[in-house]
């Protein structure tokens, strides 16, 4: 009787083994199609956007970004945002991998520099105003920013000081020009900079009404 439970009971380990090798096996073939999954997607992205010539790759990226950075809701957005974030897509396609910006170089760091954009301007909306070159390889983007003005934003400009003004501004929309500069590889067919420039100063002049505290409010802000 002794002998028949220890059968039984290597009998349930054995085919405990087997279940969770099953299991395991299952999920390591879903896991296997959703990279096969990503990878056709990023296939289809980069044959979309290989071969893109320099203006059209300026507009697209204008255009992916106009409401700022995307947020991709997922606790794997490492791993998924190949499925779920365009933008991110875009930049593997039309940059080359240690792109040069605002804050550094890489994709990562370009989409960093959206995200605390998005973030310290209300309801940001972008349009493009007008596209140039200034040289063979230098593209030049004239935008629009709109935003909503909300405390942070005024905190952020002014130091973490409040300004003094005759009306509430918040919740009113303001108007930033704004340029962002590519430098594309002809090569490569890919950009190998990109930089984006504000220009607070006029709006913060017709906020605040006075240019000395326009200045100071600059400065304070560096």
């Amino acid at each position: 009787q002794i002998r028949r439970k220890r059968r039984r009971m290597t009998q349930q380990r054995y085919r405990k083994k087997i279940e969770d090798k099953a299991t395991t096996l299952a999920k390591d073939v879903g896991e296997l199609r959703d990279d096969i999954k990503r990878a056709k997607m990023q296939l289809r992205v980069l044959t979309i956007y290989t071969g893109m010539d320099a203006c059209r790759a300026a507009v697209e990226y204008v255009r992916l970004f106009r409401y700022g950075r995307n947020k991709v809701q997922n606790s794997r957005k490492m791993m998924l945002r190949g499925d779920e974030d365009a933008q991110w897509r875009f930049l593997q396609a039309v940059v080359i991998s240690n792109v040069a910006s605002n804050r550094g170089f890489g994709v990562d760091v370009i989409l960093e520099g959206w995200e605390l954009l998005s973030s310290r301007l209300g309801c940001l909306e972008i349009q493009l105003v007008d596209l140039d070159y200034e040289a063979k390889t230098l593209i030049i983007a004239d935008v629009k920013c709109f935003a909503t003005i909300t405390e942070r934003m005024l905190r952020d400009a002014l130091g973490g000081q409040s300004p003094i003004v005759a009306w509430n501004p918040l919740g009113q929309r303001l108007a930033v020009p704004g340029r962002v500069r590519f430098e594309w590889d002809d090569a490569k067919l890919q950009f190998v900079s990109i930089f984006f420039e504000i220009d607070m100063l006029t709006p913060l002049m017709e906020l605040l009404g006075n240019l000395e505290d326009v200045c100071m409010a600059l400065n304070s802000s560096l």
